[in-house]
């Protein structure tokens, strides 16, 4: 992959991921997209890990932000331009600019519970005691921001 556009988030206060799917042409381009699923985070199991749900909401946006992937021209084992099958490519849909592993969330939930670690920096740190004690939290991306529906 040379190149990925980062997706629009849809007006929505969901947080989830949307899976495309393609084929790549012999110009590395990405032809007959489509969603094949997408998953909203609704909150957090017993042991905080992010639990999921199917819904629609990020479909579409993945869809179109995948018209703009580009990769090398792929070539067979013998160097010959081919076509490459049902690639697929996921992408997460995040309220806040905040580094997290790759399949976490920070979310609303994390603002009312005290969700203290011995990591320092971890996201879950943040509480309504704890916010006036440590730091604000973080920025709202910039669709977010915008979204009157999704203030935290």
């Amino acid at each position: 992959m040379v190149q990925v556009m980062k997706p629009l988030h849809p007006n929505t206060g969901y947080q989830g991921f949307a899976v495309v799917q393609f084929n790549i042409d012999k110009d590395g381009n990405p032809k007959k997209i489509r969603a094949i699923s997408s998953e909203c985070a609704t909150g957090r199991d017993k042991k905080g890990k992010i639990v999921l749900k199917k819904c629609p909401f990020f479909k579409s946006n993945a869809v179109s932000a995948a018209k703009y992937i580009k990769y090398e021209p792929p070539v067979d084992g013998s160097g010959n331009s081919c076509e490459v099958k049902n690639k697929t490519f996921e992408y997460k849909f995040s309220l806040y600019n905040v580094q997290l592993e790759y399949d976490d969330f920070f979310i609303r939930e994390d603002f009312k519970s005290d969700r203290f670690t011995s990591d320092e920096g971890d996201v879950r740190m943040f509480s309504p005691r704890g916010l006036n004690q440590i730091q604000d939290p973080p920025d709202l991306t910039q669709k977010a921001s915008a979204t009157s529906n999704v203030k935290p």
